[in-house]
């Protein structure tokens, strides 16, 4: 079949499914089994349908090969996007791409600057979690002048004339979710403190959360007060310590907004202490590790970004900037979800 002639009628035909669903697996909308997917993809390979930016991988002879840095925490939350990378592999290899994934200690700017510095040579794109500080944003000026495109992941930089992209939800309404919720979950007639838990006051994400929180909870609920804990550096057993001493030494401690990370941690604390159901607990990132605890009440609500939306979003960014595409082309902005243990997917 003549490669410029076929269209999704085709493929759908070749596939055995529907028109919608050759759309859904396409455009990444909605739930598709992983069967369903690979038949299309073959589908498409067969009748050599080639939209962009497939068609983009079909004439190139070599794959682009990205780059994904993310901090190995002694949280299991980055478990997640290393899982949803392998399980996209299959696609990004139809595309021509090569996604390869790079642990750093976390939290860590000379570590995270060292590796940037290290893959740009060798790279056609690079994403990864940023940490904001010189020693990154000089690494990030480095691999500008290679001519490596960067894109921010889950957390941005300060200053971003070297970066092509920030790719997450827009972290300060994150954090004033949080503290609407807050409020609304403790209502007027509460008098107390609300525990803030930030993981690292060195991603700027988490500090637009804390002003987020704080904003939002002035606003809607003045009468509490905001007690603003150590560092948990998304550490599980960190995190633990620190709510659970936070428990002890207050009284009054109404709820709890963890930023971050180490959310097996807080309510490892709260159960420990016979507190759970009782102290507010609001956290991020619906997970296979924190989807139990919203389940059994623990967690109240949980904001969540799209894991599998935001790696396809990276990937499409830095192949429409490789392959002179208008930038934005078939990019999805991330938004801001919120989960209770009713709505949980």
């Amino acid at each position: 079949m003549n490669p410029g002639r076929a269209r999704i009628d085709d493929v759908a035909r070749q596939a055995g499914v529907s028109r919608a669903t050759v759309d859904r697996v396409l455009n990444r909308r909605g739930k598709v089994r992983q069967t369903t997917i690979n038949r299309v993809f073959e589908a498409v390979e067969h009748v050599r349908y080639s939209p962009d930016p497939y068609a983009q991988g079909f004439s190139r002879k070599e794959n682009l090969r990205f780059d994904f840095i993310l901090p190995l925490a002694t949280s299991r939350y980055f478990e997640s996007f290393v899982r949803e990378l392998e399980r996209e592999a299959v696609r990004f290899d139809r595309l021509k791409v090569t996604v390869r994934h790079h642990f750093i200690d976390a939290i860590n700017p000379s570590a995270l600057a060292e590796q940037l510095v290290k893959l740009a040579p060798a790279s056609d794109g690079i994403a990864f979690v940023a940490v904001d500080h010189p020693l990154v944003r000089e690494a990030m000026r480095h691999a500008h002048a290679l001519d490596v495109p960067l894109v921010t992941l889950v957390t941005d930089v300060s200053q971003s004339a070297h970066r092509l992209a920030y790719v997450g939800i827009d972290n300060r309404a994150a954090g004033r979710t949080a503290g609407l919720l807050m409020a609304r979950f403790l209502g007027a007639q509460s008098s107390g403190s609300v525990g803030l838990l930030v993981g690292s006051h060195s991603y700027r994400g988490h500090e637009e959360r804390e002003m987020g929180f704080r904003g939002k909870l002035l606003e809607r609920a003045a009468h509490l007060r905001v007690l603003v804990l150590n560092e948990g550096l998304d550490d599980d057993e960190r995190s633990y310590a620190i709510v659970g001493e936070a428990l002890r030494s207050n009284d009054d401690l109404l709820g709890v907004y963890n930023v971050g990370a180490g959310t097996p941690g807080v309510a490892r604390a709260l159960i420990e202490q016979s507190r759970a159901g009782e102290v507010v607990f609001i956290a991020h990132e619906l997970t296979n590790y924190t989807r139990e605890y919203l389940a059994s009440g623990v967690i109240d609500a949980i904001i969540n970004q799209n894991i599998s939306q935001e790696i396809n979003m990276a990937v499409q960014l830095l192949m429409n900037k490789k392959n002179n595409q208008h930038l934005m082309r078939g990019v999805e902005i991330p938004k801001v979800e919120i989960y209770l243990e009713e709505n949980m997917p």
